[in-house]
């Protein structure tokens, strides 16, 4: 049996065209959505669209919180999340992911592959995995892109949806462990694909205090001890090695050590999961 499929919007009202085009989109499928949440995540005041349901936020509670709100409100078996300047132009969106979860009992997350509406490349880290970049394969992958994410909304309920604390940066990393943690499998799918602008990843003035941050606080949240204390290292070394002056180190060093200060409710992943994690070629540490 085909299951159905609910759509989660998160926007901060700023780009409202892009906003209505998804929407535009998504009601012309093929097979349409049975909902679209559309979360305004503080911003703007108004976000006017028919055939969705609103949910206004007063403030930008983040990024991974905010779609929690959304996945709260979804009722179907799978959900789809998308950022508001994705770029949705393949009719067959929806009906293709519902059919490809219904064929892979096994599978609990899917990115689609990311075509750059902006520039000439796509950026590497839109391909989640270590060595390979070839973004027209289909493989196994341990951590998604976070702009456009399909689930089965039980499992992400059961993994605890979007790491709500991280706010900004790095929350698809700790989904793609937790539903592996779950038993489930975290897939790049390279046969369907949404656009989006391809900018530049330090384009956030605080991207690298809050990459930084929020390693450390994955660390302490999800991965055993010793697996942590590793992840926390190899990644302090290739941050370092990737600063530019006084500026990114200062962001480095508070960072860090807002990571260290910061609440954490721990809930490590098993060892097993570690090791399915490896097995799928990209262990914990890096």
């Amino acid at each position: 049996m085909t299951p159905d499929l609910d759509v989660v919007v998160l926007t901060q009202g700023r780009r409202p065209a892009m906003l209505a085009a998804i929407i535009e989109a998504l009601q012309a499928q093929s097979t349409p959505p049975g909902r679209v949440v559309v979360v305004r995540n503080g911003g703007e005041p108004t976000v006017t669209a028919t055939g969705i349901e609103l949910v206004e936020l007063a403030d930008n509670i983040g990024i991974p919180a905010g779609r929690n709100v959304g996945l709260d409100r979804v009722g179907a078996e799978l959900v789809l999340f998308l950022d508001d300047d994705v770029t949705v132009d393949d009719e067959q969106l929806v009906a293709r992911l519902m059919e490809h979860f219904a064929t892979r009992p096994a599978l609990g997350l899917v990115q689609p592959r990311v075509r750059p509406t902006t520039g000439d490349r796509a950026p590497k880290r839109w391909v989640p995995r270590l060595r390979d970049k070839d973004p027209a394969r289909t493989s196994p992958i341990t951590v998604v892109w976070e702009g456009a994410v399909a689930g089965r909304t039980a499992v992400l309920r059961a993994a605890g949806g979007w790491p709500g604390p991280l706010f900004y940066a790095h929350e698809g990393i700790e989904l793609g462990w937790r539903v592996w943690d779950e038993g489930y499998e975290v897939e790049y799918w390279a046969d369907i694909s949404v656009g989006h602008p391809a900018m530049p990843e330090g384009r956030h003035p605080r991207r690298r205090w809050f990459s930084a941050r929020n390693r450390v606080l994955m660390a302490r949240r999800a991965l055993p001890v010793l697996v942590g204390v590793v992840y926390v290292g190899v990644r302090g070394v290739l941050e370092l090695a990737q600063c530019r002056g006084g500026e990114d180190l200062r962001q480095l060093a508070t960072g860090t050590w807002e990571g260290l200060r910061m609440d954490a409710e721990r809930r490590p992943i098993r060892w097993s999961t570690v090791r399915a994690l490896s097995r799928a070629g990209r262990p914990p540490v890096i």
